[in-house]
């Protein structure tokens, strides 16, 4: 994966619920990840998104879950296909 920037941003009762959340946004030449977190609450969630070496993807987000270490994992994975049509002017 080749990130091409990075973004961190904590928002404080973001969603009227208290906790204070600190998100992070990394733009990727394949795609993107975004991280966000809720300390006070101790919860995760994270989305990978990519276009390119889906093993290579997969592998980078099981190394970042295992940083986190966390006592409940739940991950859906979601295939997302786009074609491409040529057009001629």
């Amino acid at each position: 994966m080749t990130p091409i920037g990075e973004t961190c941003v904590t928002v404080t009762d973001g969603v009227n619920s208290g906790a204070t959340a600190v998100i992070v946004v990394v733009p990727l030449k394949e795609s993107h990840l975004a991280i966000h977190t809720w300390p006070e609450k101790q919860f995760v969630w994270a989305e990978f998104a990519t276009c390119g070496d889906y093993q290579r993807a997969s592998r980078a987000f099981d190394d970042m879950c295992h940083w986190f270490e966390p006592r409940h994992d739940r991950r859906e994975e979601v295939a997302h296909y786009i074609e491409y049509a040529e057009v001629h002017s």
